[in-house]
């Protein structure tokens, strides 16, 4: 199963400008990690573990499709992205 307890969920809505600095700070680390030329793209796996969730321990495959935090990760990325183009 997947685990990471210690983290909150980086989905909560920000409620404060410490909050909202935070999801600005994710998203901008995701953007780095796919413009990083010196890596492969990462996968969202890559990003659940090394970026969003550090540390998590995301299992087996079945465990990661079925799981929370890779639909988190999948919609993080794409906030991402779209910020990239739209500013």
């Amino acid at each position: 199963t997947i685990s990471n307890a210690s983290s909150p969920s980086p989905l909560r809505p920000p409620t404060t400008i410490a909050d909202q600095r935070h999801r600005l700070a994710l998203l901008l680390a995701i953007l780095d990690r796919f413009d990083d030329q010196s890596r492969e793209l990462p996968t969202l796996r890559d990003l659940a573990r090394d970026v969003i969730f550090p540390g998590l321990d995301v299992g087996a495959a079945i465990d990661w499709k079925t799981s929370s935090h890779r639909r988190q990760v999948q919609r993080l990325a794409s906030e991402a992205r779209r910020m990239a183009l739209t500013g």
